[in-house]
């Protein structure tokens, strides 16, 4: 894997303890805590029962850090001793100081610093239980030859323990995933075990003892097997369709462990744990700089200020840290705070705070309304007086908003209003302005000394930010966390209600006195900072009419290294003006601004929500990257953006590379309502491989993986997402399992490029499920119910495509389409899948979302189609369509179901007649091959067929 995800909650798990007591992870397992025992072993209830527990005492293990956590009456014990859920007692330390204790592996002479400390703090036992406790993981090779039952011993499959015979070891127990496939080299018979100890599925026969592919049935928990005493060191064991070179086994450090600070190699000496997770934030006033760690040897400094530039809002950089940049990890605090003086600057992300679109300006997140004008006009003599006053151009008519100084003035342009929308006029003056109304000095201005188009500030008001770490004020100084919370809010001027005021009130400083200006909008901004992530849920609530195009989050490139190059990757887009965001594509290809649309997109259903960018070297390495995206939430789920933003998904500029995605794009906001959505970016450390994030926007969780390649059996690490099950937001071209194991996201990319979404949920679908769609793969379920009947088809039904609508209540990946010829006739039929177009209740008319190819009905029965690769079906409603094709000299009759028990919701247009007749389908006519764009027809009365869809 090329990075690991950071977890951002505060989540409590404790430890489960697998076979030789290495550690697993459960989440909300019982503990309890003993006194003491006799000597420093590793201790088992049934022989060793010594230390009574320690009353009101818990044990919890922070999900971040992975480090136990002994809490109880009286902390003053070096070492306790803990059951997990009636297994064997382990040794844990107590929590005594305020530091983290330093737990080492015994690792060559690596351990001898912490045994000697451990040793003044106690004794030579607890030395042993601190080496114990480190957290530990399996190398390759599952097999510990040393820990084998025997020699004599063998597992004859008829029970739970290994039976005495000559020339053999029996292995241990070795825990393994159901469904997931294990390779055995030097192996003789092997058999399955269930928790308790139980054989369960085939006891496997390997007289040739070479190398054997095998996987777990269902309640298998560990795979046990025999090995001949002359290949006993040699045997191996590992997770995969293909047995690989022999690897002794080796109970490593992982890189991975402790929440995600990559260690050394396994081989290097390891005398510590690393730095904890989460954040460190300093902090002066409205100056922010967080601090995390960003690999193994660097930290990522992200600036922040709360009150940036002249609109006073929050701003992802601050004067004193501009730049996003990666230090040392040993770099002190002086170093780097206030001002850094050290590290390489990887990204400048002072314009990612995203003003809105109001059709003819850019406003809020940072930025004022773009209709002013700079005059200079050296000894002008306006005042105070005069502001407000109105001046001509001979075609415009300006209004004066205030005295800059003595040789310059700043005027407003013109607005207009076209169904309750205003406009602002963006023309500067183009000859001297004269008096209109309103002055004291009516002199007139020339614009001899020149006019520049400025912003006009300020532009907002009722300003309101609040800071939090892990829901506690954050004060001025140094605090470590998990989650940085920054919540912000202010009004935007109306455009007009700032000119119109400023003329009834002349004489008065219209950009003082904005809190009395009617507001365009409130914007509503939440950011949740966490380890190089940031997350941002903007709100947008309409005070005035007005047209919006809006995108929660924006982004520059990253710094482009000194010779290097920068390119990225687009999940769900195509080749767009001539560049290929299908594989990770050179930035300086863009030439020309990339505006995609719907004519862009993979799928019709999925608008783009995401892109990956890398920085490489002048050798081409890979040296930072940034992922950034919209979740599917609120106005950012996909089925709202494809009613809101069809227009134009995201768009980069071609000047300077910036990616600007789109929740929504022209979209029209009444007085009152609303549009939200929410935006993640996430720095990434080398080396370069897929992207496979975890984000949580504090209230729901998300698992997203993309890639440009194909995968066959793929892990994705997740721990914080264990047990949970993974419902898809939309259409995927990754298979990804159902549920997290301990194995992390199991997936596979038949065809690249591979891109999806799923939910992390702990609980079943909230709306009740067709029986089958959410079972075991391989089952089959009817799309809809009702009487069966049988359907002629007659000549005017050739080459007529007619389009029925489906509902699914979650998204489910199928492989199989099914339907039934009753009658044979000639030709064939063709059949697939079309999207529902939110905007219009109807087929989405650009492509299909699959054509399932063509089935025979020269011959009666069920025919079936394989997609192969799956074709994910969206949550709600999709249209099936079917068209007879080829030769139409006997038309085919085909089961159907009784569309009076089973017809879907139907648009019958603007009329209320059509209801009159029967309506069941849309159709479009002239379909002679593949499926493709749409011409919807009238509505037709042919019924719908009956289909069956199997489960992938």
């Amino acid at each position: 894997m090329t990075r690991r995800r950071f977890p951002d909650s505060a989540d409590r798990l404790g430890y489960q303890l697998g076979p030789d007591n290495r550690f697993w992870t459960g989440a909300g397992l019982p503990a309890v805590a003993y006194d003491a025992l006799t000597g420093p072993e590793l201790a088992d209830l049934a022989s060793d029962p010594d230390g009574e527990p320690i009353a009101d005492a818990t044990l919890t293990v922070d999900a971040t850090s992975g480090l136990p956590d002994f809490l109880g009456p009286d902390d003053g014990r070096d070492v306790v001793y803990v059951s997990v859920n009636g297994g064997p007692r382990y040794p844990v330390k107590a929590k005594t100081e305020d530091r983290v204790a330093e737990l080492a592996a015994d690792l060559g002479s690596a351990l001898d610093g912490a045994a000697a400390d451990a040793t003044a703090k106690a004794s030579a036992a607890q030395a042993a239980a601190i080496a114990a406790s480190v957290p530990r993981a399996y190398g390759k090779n599952l097999f510990d030859f040393t820990t084998a039952y025997g020699p004599g011993k063998f597992w004859n499959g008829a029970s739970g323990t290994p039976i005495d015979l000559a020339g053999w070891y029996a292995s241990r127990p070795i825990p393994v995933t159901v469904g997931q496939a294990y390779s055995l080299t030097n192996a003789r018979n092997y058999l399955w075990l269930t928790a308790g100890m139980v054989p369960v599925g085939a006891y496997g026969n390997n007289p040739t003892e070479a190398p054997v592919t095998a996987t777990a049935p269902a309640n298998a928990a560990f795979l046990a097997f025999n090995v001949a005493t002359a290949k006993l060191t040699t045997a191996q064991v590992e997770a995969g369709s293909a047995a690989s070179a022999f690897e002794p086994f080796g109970v490593v450090v992982d890189r991975q462990v402790a929440a995600g600070r990559y260690l050394a190699d396994a081989a290097a000496n390891v005398t510590a744990l690393q730095r904890m997770p989460g954040v460190a934030v300093y902090r002066s006033g409205n100056t922010l700089l967080v601090r995390s760690a960003f690999d193994s040897t660097r930290d990522i400094l992200m600036p922040i200020h709360l009150a940036h530039g002249a609109e006073a809002q929050v701003n992802l950089t601050n004067d004193a840290a501009p730049l996003v940049r990666l230090v040392a990890s040993s770099a002190s605090d002086d170093l780097v705070w206030p001002t850094p003086s050290t590290g390489t600057a990887i990204h400048d992300a002072s314009d990612d705070s995203a003003p809105i679109n109001a059709q003819w300006a850019y406003i809020g997140g940072n930025h004022g309304w773009t209709a002013g004008w700079t005059v200079t006009a050296a000894g002008h003599g306006k005042a105070t007086a005069d502001l407000g006053s109105q001046w001509s151009d001979g075609t415009r008519t300006y209004t004066l908003l205030a005295v800059l100084s003595a040789s310059q003035l700043l005027v407003g342009g013109p607005y207009s209003v076209s169904s309750g929308v205003v406009t602002g006029s963006v023309g500067a003056p183009a000859a001297t302005l004269t008096h209109v109304s309103g002055a004291t000095n009516t002199a007139s201005l020339p614009i001899t000394g020149g006019v520049a188009n400025t912003q006009i500030h300020p532009s907002s008001y009722a300003h309101s930010v609040t800071v939090a770490l892990d829901g506690r004020p954050l004060p001025d100084g140094k605090a470590a966390g998990q989650v940085l919370t920054i919540s912000e809010s202010y009004l935007i001027a109306s455009y007009k209600g700032l000119v119109d005021w400023a003329q009834a009130n002349i004489g008065t400083p219209v950009l003082s006195n904005l809190a009395a200006v009617p507001a365009l909008a409130r914007i509503s901004n939440t950011y949740r900072v966490t380890a190089a992530q940031v997350v941002v849920a903007q709100r947008v609530t309409a005070a005035e009419k007005f047209v919006i195009n809006m995108g929660v989050t924006q982004a520059f490139p990253l710094v482009l290294p000194s010779g290097g190059s920068r390119r990225q990757f687009m999940p769900g887009v195509g080749t767009v003006n001539g560049v290929d965001w299908r594989t990770f594509a050179d930035l300086t290809a863009v030439s020309t601004q990339a505006d995609i649309g719907s004519a862009g997109w993979l799928s019709p259903l999925v608008p783009p929500a995401s892109m990956t960018q890398w920085a490489y070297d002048s050798t081409g390495a890979a040296q930072y990257g940034l992922a950034m995206g919209l979740l599917p939430t609120g106005d950012g789920h996909p089925s709202q953006r494809l009613k809101n933003a069809a227009g134009k998904g995201w768009f980069i500029a071609s000047s300077t590379k910036k990616n600007y995605p789109q929740l929504a794009w022209a979209k029209t906001l009444n007085v009152g309502e609303s549009l939200s959505g929410t935006a993640y970016r996430r720095y990434l450390a080398p080396p370069f491989g897929p992207t496979e994030l975890v984000v949580s926007d504090g209230a729901d969780t998300w698992a997203i993986i993309e890639r440009t390649d194909t995968a066959a059996d793929a892990r994705m690490p997740a721990p914080e997402l264990l047990g949970r099950r993974l419902v898809p937001v939309g259409p995927a071209t990754v298979n990804a399992a159902a549920r997290v194991t301990g194995d992390g996201v199991a997936y596979s990319v038949p065809s690249a490029p591979g891109f999806g979404v799923w939910q992390a949920s702990a609980d079943a679908p909230r709306v009740e499920t067709i029986p089958g769609s959410t079972g075991q793969a391989g089952s089959y379920f009817l799309a809809q119910q009702g009487p069966a009947i049988t359907q002629a088809l007659i000549g005017g039904n050739f080459q007529v495509l007619y389009l029925w609508p489906i509902y699914l209540p979650e998204a489910t990946p199928v492989d199989r389409a099914c339907i039934e010829v009753t009658t044979a006739g000639t030709g064939v039929l063709r059949h697939g899948v079309y999207g529902n177009d939110p905007a219009t209740g109807q087929p989405t008319a650009t492509a299909p979302l699959a054509d399932f190819g063509t089935v025979d009905v020269t011959t009666i029965g069920v025919k079936e189609s394989t997609l192969s690769p799956a074709v994910m079906l969206p949550a709600g409603w999709h249209w099936y369509g079917q068209v007879w094709q080829g030769t139409n000299t006997t038309p085919p009759a085909i089961r159907a179901t009784n569309a009076s028990a089973s017809a879907g919701p139907l648009n019958i247009g603007s009329a209320s007649s059509a209801m009159s007749a029967a309506r069941y389908c849309h159709f479009t006519s002239g379909v002679t091959g593949a499926l493709g764009a749409l011409t919807l027809g009238a509505l037709q009365q042919l019924v719908p067929p009956r289909l069956a869809y199997r489960r992938a």
